[in-house]
């Protein structure tokens, strides 16, 4: 923005990243499958220290081109799929099965804290000492996990898969159907997905603008804003580590219908309804709060239903439903226009609350009990 003061090119990037990632999820999912989880976090970390790297070299000697702004911006995009699949699926190889809870509350958690801390310093960084720093910086952070990964995730994956028997590996195609199938088939853990697809439309809306609301809801400045994004961090990383402490799979479906649809949809009216500083600190930490234990519900219950080799596929295809952050940003936009900002979470909020009472309806939903088959067979038994 800075170099084209043009917010249609800003968009245009951000587009061409949504769409880059759409197309490479599914295969990357099928990877995941069949690879060294390893050795493909190895490939996303050096991957993004390329692009930054390259993005820094190209600021300072070269003059400013979309096209190659673009094209930087898509591998990023596959980078961080690429990151996010392989990550989301090595946990179970690394955890035993009783502990993937608690692990999982400490992986959201230490990444949500990561991150805070590294876009503040980060942020520090760019205004003091200009946006190529910031662009080094990132190159850094990536760099630091590619060599992570490459010491210690990559060895351990490749003893593991030693000791194991691998399963034949088919046509990429065959896998995907098998693993589309495979999930339609568990309709409780279907709909789970479908209903965050949902919830995740609303939900973008409200965190994208949120900047707007502060600006011009709140008539806040921008230590308001902060101390928000600070109330959300803090709520994310206390629920998840809240979750991984109580445990909550057994009621993985109403965990997922009333905290990630419905306290969210409540607060995110009121935040509309009476736009006050305080309220809006409270109710974004209650919100970010209720996000992170049903993450951590929906991650944990993911690793206990989805058969190991199969996980690659399934975060594949909950990313390509997930994607829909442009479609989102585009109809907050038409509402903030029509109806305001304080309008936009007024709206937003009912229609959360409007499809958690939907999907609160679907029995094989709402009963979904995310702990392992076995868990439940024996409990049948007794």
């Amino acid at each position: 923005f800075t170099n084209t003061h043009s917010a249609a090119d800003v968009g245009y990037v951000a587009i061409t990243e949504t769409i880059a990632v759409l197309i490479v999820s599914l295969p990357i999912g099928t990877l995941v499958d069949r690879m060294n989880k390893g050795l493909l976090l190895v490939l996303a970390g050096f991957t993004g220290f390329l692009v930054f790297l390259i993005l820094s070299a190209y600021s300072v000697f070269l003059p400013f081109g979309l096209a190659v702004v673009m094209l930087l911006s898509a591998l990023w995009g596959v980078s961080r799929e690429l990151g996010r699949s392989s990550s989301l699926s090595i946990l179970p190889d690394l955890i035993t099965e009783g502990g993937l809870a608690n692990a999982n509350g400490i992986y959201r958690g230490l990444g949500s804290t990561l991150g805070a801390v590294s876009n503040a310093l980060g942020g520090g960084i760019i205004v003091t000492l200009g946006i190529v720093s910031g662009f080094l910086f990132s190159a850094g952070a990536y760099f630091l996990s590619a060599v992570f990964a490459l010491t210690t995730l990559f060895p351990f994956m490749k003893l593991k898969q030693k000791r194991e028997i691998q399963r034949e590996k088919g046509k990429m195609l065959r896998d995907l159907g098998e693993g589309l199938s495979w999930l339609v088939s568990r309709k409780g853990f279907f709909l789970l997905t479908v209903s965050a697809t949902f919830f995740n439309f609303f939900l973008v809306i409200v965190e994208t603008y949120l900047v707007i609301y502060v600006a011009l809801g709140l008539h806040g400045t921008p230590l308001v804003f902060g101390l928000i994004l600070a109330s959300m961090a803090a709520g994310d990383v206390i629920g998840s580590l809240f979750a991984g402490k109580v445990n909550l799979v057994r009621h993985s479906g109403k965990i997922n219908v009333v905290l990630y649809g419905g306290v969210p949809g409540a607060c995110i009216l009121l935040m509309g309804l009476f736009p006050v500083t305080v309220l809006a600190i409270i109710l974004m930490f209650v919100a970010q709060f209720c996000l992170g234990v049903s993450i951590n519900a929906w991650l944990t219950t993911a690793h206990n239903v989805v058969p190991q080799q199969m996980l690659g596929r399934y975060f594949a295809l909950d990313g390509v439903l997930s994607s829909i952050s442009p479609i989102s940003i585009a109809v907050g936009a038409l509402i903030i226009s029509v109806m305001g900002i304080d309008g936009n979470y007024i709206l937003s909020g009912v229609l959360l609350l409007i499809f958690t009472a939907v999907f609160a309806g679907m029995k094989s939903l709402w009963n979904l009990d995310g702990r392992p088959e076995e868990v439940l067979q024996e409990e049948i038994q007794i």
